[in-house]
């Protein structure tokens, strides 16, 4: 499966700034790096297909932010959400807990 990595940001819009009621209350955009297109294509194309809460055939691709502040200019320490698109972590496999035999509750020691 191929590997990929795309960032994204979110950004809260103020109050102010949004033009009715049903203005979004975050605005953002996802970057794909162009060396990362391909990556991303193959993995779209050859990823396993899940059901999703509505029956319908899905890919799945990890989304993993982090709240930050910005750190410099007129929107100085307002909060935004940064992150990475990737493909959903698959944990390796782990070697068996070693079990110890049940103890044997019908033996008693005379």
């Amino acid at each position: 499966m191929s590997d990929f990595s795309i960032n994204f940001v979110q950004f809260t819009v103020k109050e102010e700034n949004k033009k009715s009621d049903k203005s979004p209350d975050v605005t953002g955009n996802i970057e794909v790096p162009a060396e990362e297109v391909n990556a991303l294509i193959a993995y779209l194309q050859n990823a396993e297909r899940v059901l999703d809460w509505q029956d319908k055939e899905v890919v799945k691709i990890r989304l993993a932010g982090w709240n930050r502040e910005i750190k410099k200019g007129p929107n100085q320490g307002d909060p935004f959400l940064s992150g990475k698109l990737s493909a959903p972590y698959v944990p390796q496999d782990k070697p068996a807990a070693e079990s110890k035999p049940a103890a044997d509750n019908n033996a008693f020691d005379f």
